[in-house]
């Protein structure tokens, strides 16, 4: 279940908490881990992967493009 689409999420709801599962988009984005670009049917988001939780980092180094993710 969504809480918001990519579209929806502006700087008024933007500090609300969120859970969506989201596609990772974009190849070139393997590289830039900490800040990975994600999509829905509404729009793209850019999430941020907090490099000092050392689990979710690596975590989020194994995603590929096209993976369904889920973001919270």
């Amino acid at each position: 279940m969504k809480s918001h689409y990519c579209g929806e999420i502006t700087s008024s709801n933007l500090k609300r908490r969120a859970d969506n599962w989201l596609r990772f988009y974009r190849e070139e984005e393997i590289r830039r881990r900490n800040f990975p670009d994600v999509r829905d049917i509404k729009g793209i988001c850019q999430a941020v992967v907090n490099p000092d939780n050392e689990r979710s980092f690596k975590l989020a180094e194994s995603i590929r493009n096209e993976y369904v993710v889920r973001l919270r």
